[in-house]
């Protein structure tokens, strides 16, 4: 817990997510009491959070301090964010600052990924359980020269096996596959310019319902309950400061 911001703020760290065993970022609060994240949808697999409360809209959700998962991204926003790229999580209870967009009513989530100067040359992580959920990341960072630093992320998961415990001939959870990339450069002049910019892409496919529910054949017919959902994401971001010349504690930021 941050001593020196006015705000109650929690920090989440790797050490933490680890206890988790998690692969995305809403499964990164199952030991933390502030963040209750649950299912929103058991058909589509669709996880929200909720503060204080209230659903997720009411939080503002940021990575890296830029607003992410807001409007549309608020269904499957926090599947989005693989666990092995986060660092750390940022957690404030209460209203909070509108300097980064106006939905903290009830609280704010800011998640820092892995930085491109700080992070391992090559990382490598697999991960399967016995319900044959099966996920692959790849990191890789280097330091290009004294101000440029780069980091490539690659994101892989894949649920195939159609799960029924209860046999009431609905799946309990989706069928989905996840492919997500990441390219983040960091600029550091060493004087009084810092900027990071870069791009991701991720594209997502779920299909719920019904054992019997082929896509193939059933798909806008009334054989039998499916229902599937394809996403596409891309994202361009971008930030950088500059520090007036003597005013230590001066700056001009543009996000």
């Amino acid at each position: 817990i941050s001593s020196l911001n006015t705000q109650k703020t929690e920090v989440i760290t790797v050490d933490e997510l680890k206890n988790n065993a998690c692969c995305n970022l809403s499964e990164s609060f199952e030991s933390n009491a502030t963040v209750d994240a649950s299912f929103s949808d058991a058909v589509t697999g669709a996880r929200q959070i909720q503060m204080l409360g209230l659903s997720g809209k009411y939080a503002q959700q940021l990575t890296d301090l830029l607003p992410t998962i807001r409007g549309l991204g608020i269904a499957y926003g926090l599947n989005f964010i693989p666990g092995p790229w986060i660092e750390s999580i940022n957690l404030n209870k209460g209203a909070g600052s509108v300097s980064n967009g106006y939905e903290s009513i009830t609280g704010q989530i800011d998640v820092e990924l892995k930085k491109p100067e700080t992070s391992e040359k090559l990382f490598i992580n697999l991960y399967g359980n016995s319900e044959a959920r099966l996920e692959a990341n790849i990191h890789s960072a280097q330091k290009v020269n004294s101000k440029w630093a780069n980091m490539f992320l690659l994101h892989g998961s894949m649920m195939q096996n159609e799960l029924d415990h209860n046999h009431d001939h609905f799946m309990d959870m989706p069928l989905s596959k996840t492919v997500a990339l990441m390219d983040r450069w960091k600029y550091e002049s060493g004087k009084r310019v810092e900027s990071m910019f870069g791009f991701k892409y991720l594209r997502d496919e779920r299909t719920g319902g019904s054992l019997d529910f082929n896509p193939e054949t059933d798909k806008l017919t009334t054989n039998a309950y499916g229902l599937g959902v394809t996403t596409h994401r891309a994202e361009l971001f971008a930030k950088t400061s500059y520090g007036f010349t003597g005013k230590e504690y001066q700056s001009l930021g543009l996000q």
